[in-house]
């Protein structure tokens, strides 16, 4: 993506900290300080992320830092692998016991370039090593019955930093033995809404019965929400628009270009996405809360929540997580209620 992050963003991460385990306050259900845990202010380097519960941290590309949601330290390890040179962590998915299932590129491999999933036990033992070949998974979840989902691109098995030109899935789905059961949304399926590797990338959450893709482009283009049933079937799609301004700032409105690109998601298990404004809300000091309303395909706003609780960097069950940091990170619980 190429835009810097907005000074209402930053400020929103900075904000002081507070206590380990926080008093609720009138917008929260929960709050919980995680000390040893730094928190980007770059879109260009990785930010912490929630699956299930637990709080996720890539550092450095291969080293990964996890805490469950009460704040304690399920992993902190830096990826080695045997025979490796270069080892990046692309996406993180968790299991509720704490094994976390990483999506990976390393080196060298037969070609060059490999990519895997590995499988973390709560120890921190890798308990399994899936290798995908020349497919690189980008983004990974897991669904309701623990299956590894993947979005990833192809790469050209002559051309190695070239993507491959046949038409291949850009979905996969594994079981936790690493056998592949599927593979879904073929390559040529560009022109419905996804982007191949080598121009944007995705960000994936599982809901009940649903596997959601967000595909972002780089081309200035709107990005596309589509959601997959878990036979790898396409059910919906949408185009994914601005949240509605709530005020005008330096007196004029801005472009859909600007307030399309300034929200973060997080997709329930009741199957709703939900997108955080930061530029779109009535003063400076609240963000706006919108949901995408499927049968319009526009977002439709909820309520507004106090700036101070962070961004919205995903959901726990039915709850939206938002994040702020300074000196680590705190993250806060929310219901995604009307006003």
């Amino acid at each position: 993506m190429r835009y810097q992050a907005p000074w209402f963003v930053l400020a929103a991460l900075c904000l002081p900290p507070s206590p380990a385990i926080a008093q609720h306050s009138g917008d929260s259900v929960r709050e919980v300080f995680y000390p040893t845990v730094a928190m980007s202010n770059s879109f260009t380097q990785p930010m912490v992320v929630v699956d299930r519960g637990f709080l996720i941290a890539i550092r450095n590309r291969n080293y990964l830092i996890v805490h469950d949601r009460d704040g304690k330290s399920i992993h902190d390890i830096e990826l080695k692998l045997p025979g490796t040179e270069t080892v990046s962590i692309s996406d993180v998915a968790m299991k509720r016991d704490g094994t976390a299932v990483l999506a990976l590129i390393h080196t060298p491999a037969e070609r060059g370039y490999g990519g895997a999933i590995a499988i973390l036990d709560p120890a921190g033992k890798i308990r399994r090593f899936i290798q995908t070949g020349l497919y690189m998974p980008l983004q990974i979840c897991l669904d309701e019955e623990d299956r590894i989902w993947t979005a990833g691109w192809q790469r050209d098995a002559d051309r190695i930093l070239e993507e491959d030109k046949a038409d291949y899935p850009l979905i996969r789905k594994y079981g936790l033995d690493g056998t592949l059961i599927l593979g879904a949304v073929k390559r040529t399926s560009v022109d419905k809404g996804f982007v191949s590797g080598g121009h944007g990338r995705w960000k994936m959450r599982a809901a009940h019965g649903l596997i959601g893709i967000l595909s972002f482009r780089i081309d200035d283009k709107p990005e596309v929400w589509t959601e997959l049933n878990l036979k790898g079937e396409i059910v919906g799609q949408w185009t994914l628009g601005p949240v509605p301004l709530g005020r005008k700032i330096d007196g004029a409105e801005f472009d859909d270009h600007y307030s399309r690109f300034k929200y973060s998601l997080g997709f329930t298990v009741n199957g709703e996405l939900y997108a955080l404004c930061w530029s779109c809300s009535t003063d400076d000091k609240h963000f706006r809360l919108a949901r995408l309303d499927r049968k319009s395909g526009d977002w439709k706003i909820m309520r507004e929540t106090p700036r101070d609780n962070g961004i919205l960097i995903g959901s726990d069950g039915n709850e939206l997580v938002l994040a702020r940091g300074f000196g680590g990170v705190q993250l806060t619980w929310i219901k995604p209620t009307m006003n």
